[in-house]
C-alpha cells in the first residue's frame, strides 16, 4: 500500500494488526478523528475497514461528509458518484456476509473437534495437557 501513498504524495500510515470486525479498534478510532487532515484514505480492501455492514455504510457517510476517496489497489471509490456508491455498497453486503459465512465455518470445526474428543486449548492453569485424556 506503502508505492499507492506515495504516489499521491505525503502520507500517515495507520497500521493495524486488529480484526476488522472490532468498530473499536484504536488506529482506526485515530484515523477518524482525523479525517478533516485528508482528501483520500487507501486501504487493502473494504473489509480491512469494518466487516459490519452497518459500520461500513457509517464509514461512507463520513467519507461522503468529508468529500474523501477511497483507493484500494482494485478500484477508487468517489462516494459523490452514484456507480461507486452502488458498488461500495455490493462490496460491504459482501464483507458482512464472508464474515459471518467464516464464524459459522469456524464454529462448526470447532463443534466436530469437540465431538471428536480433540483438545481445543491450552489447559487450565495448573493443570497438564495428557494425550491420553481429553477434556474441553
Amino acid at each position: 500500500m506503502i508505492p499507492i501513498a506515495k504516489s499521491y504524495g505525503d502520507y500517515n500510515v495507520y497500521e493495524e494488526i486488529e480484526s476488522g470486525s472490532d468498530d473499536s479498534r484504536l488506529q482506526f478510532k485515530l484515523l477518524t478523528s482525523n479525517l478533516h487532515k485528508y482528501d483520500r484514505i487507501i486501504a487493502m480492501d473494504i473489509d480491512r475497514l469494518s466487516r459490519s455492514n452497518l459500520h461500513l455504510q457509517l464509514i461512507k457517510q463520513d467519507f461522503a461528509l468529508h468529500s474523501i476517496e477511497l483507493v484500494l489497489p482494485n478500484a477508487i471509490y468517489n462516494f459523490k458518484n452514484d456507480a461507486d456508491l452502488f458498488s461500495y455498497d455490493l462490496q460491504s453486503m459482501l464483507a458482512e456476509y464472508e464474515h459471518r459465512s467464516i464464524k459459522k465455518r469456524l464454529e462448526m470445526g470447532t463443534m466436530i473437534a469437540v465431538n471428536q474428543g480433540k483438545f481445543l486449548r491450552r489447559p487450565p492453569y495448573g493443570y497438564v495437557k495428557d494425550k491420553k485424556i481429553f477434556f474441553m
